[in-house]
Parts: C-alpha cells; sequence; structure tokens
C-alpha cells in the first residue's frame, strides 16, 4: 500500500508565495506553527492536480493507493482525478465534532523542521500539521457527503465513520473497517483469481 497527501504539493505552494519565487503567487494566509490558510480554495487546485499526477503515475506499481485530502467541495475535487481513477475508488469519508477535531489538532500539530544541509536550506513539513481553526471550519462542516454518495463513479464505495459514534463503540468500528478492508482487498486475494 502507498499514502498520498496533497499537503506537501499545498505547502510548497505556500512557501513559494512567501518568498515571491514565483512572481507572488496570491491567496495564502499565514498563521502560527507554519500553518497557513488560502483565500479561495482554488489556490490548492494545483496541490490537488500534483496529487492526481502521483497517483496515476503509481497505479501499475501499487495495487492500493490511500490518497488523503480535505476539500469543502469534494465533488469538484474528485473530478480532478479523471474517470480512471474514480471508477476503481473508494471514498472513507470520515466525520468528527469540532471538540473533537479540535482536540486531535492541538494534540498532534507540529510545526515544519528548518536546517542547513551543506549549501541547502531544507524545510521538511510535518505530517501532522497545524491548521487553523476557521481553516478547518470552512473545511470540514460544508463538505457534501450525500452528494459525494450520489456520485456515479463511486457506485455505492462511500464508506462513512462519525468519530463521535464510533470513539463510543469500538467493537462496532472495527467491524466496519474489517467490512471496508475485506470488499477494497478481496479482488487481490489469490483464492479468488483463476487458478487459485
Amino acid at each position: 500500500m502507498d499514502e498520498r497527501t496533497d499537503y506537501l504539493y499545498a505547502f510548497y505552494d505556500f512557501v513559494r508565495h512567501l518568498m515571491r519565487m514565483d512572481g507572488g503567487l496570491a491567496g495564502f494566509q499565514v498563521h502560527a506553527n507554519g500553518s497557513f490558510q488560502v483565500d479561495d480554495e482554488r489556490t490548492l487546485d494545483s496541490a490537488l492536480d500534483a496529487l492526481a499526477r502521483q497517483v496515476w503515475a503509481g497505479q501499475g506499481g501499487v495495487r492500493l493507493i490511500l490518497v488523503e485530502f480535505a476539500r469543502s467541495d469534494m465533488r469538484a475535487a474528485f473530478q480532478r482525478f479523471g474517470p480512471e481513477v474514480l471508477a476503481g475508488a473508494h471514498v472513507i469519508h470520515v466525520t468528527a465534532s469540532d471538540r473533537i477535531r479540535a482536540q486531535r489538532l492541538a494534540r498532534r500539530a507540529e510545526p515544519p523542521q528548518l536546517y542547513i544541509n551543506g549549501e541547502d536550506v531544507v524545510i521538511r513539513p510535518a505530517d501532522n500539521h497545524a491548521l487553523p481553526s476557521n481553516a478547518a471550519q470552512s473545511l470540514y462542516t460544508v463538505d457534501d457527503l450525500a452528494g459525494v454518495r450520489a456520485m456515479r463513479q463511486f457506485d455505492g464505495r462511500v464508506h462513512h465513520i462519525d468519530n463521535d459514534a464510533d470513539e463510543l463503540d469500538r467493537a462496532r468500528l472495527d467491524a466496519r473497517l474489517d467490512a471496508f478492508l475485506d470488499d477494497v482487498l478481496r479482488p487481490y486475494h489469490l483464492s479468488t483469481l483463476p487458478g487459485h
């Protein structure tokens, strides 16, 4: 399994904006601990496109690619991956209350590391990056799960995890995760292949 996220590409665009290396990419706002947000979600389209290209490049060699991103307009974001990718994709949609989200972000957030390596200045962003509370609000409270479920490209392959309910019933969560993994991995089980 391979894991991919658009955060590194978004952070790259953010740093380029700060340094004005690209003539001044507009739309980013700076926040504490290396975090940022954008005035318009379309500013992050180039990061999502870079992620989509990475998924395309990995399709032939990796059987399962876990792709992570967050957008308020999920349907528009999915379209950037193209119909061939979406035809075989499953969606895991995770929701959590404002309280749980805020606690997790505060607990896990790590600022990017900055150091000198020979002649190079290296910035290493954390996978567990900070996220401004107003950005979290705009991302996670308006995405359209019903609209994503209705997308014909996924054909019933949208799986929902409600952190508030599932935190209270771990056995239920484990059973749902087992069912999801079985659904995704079944085509790759040797017992289901011809001649086995």
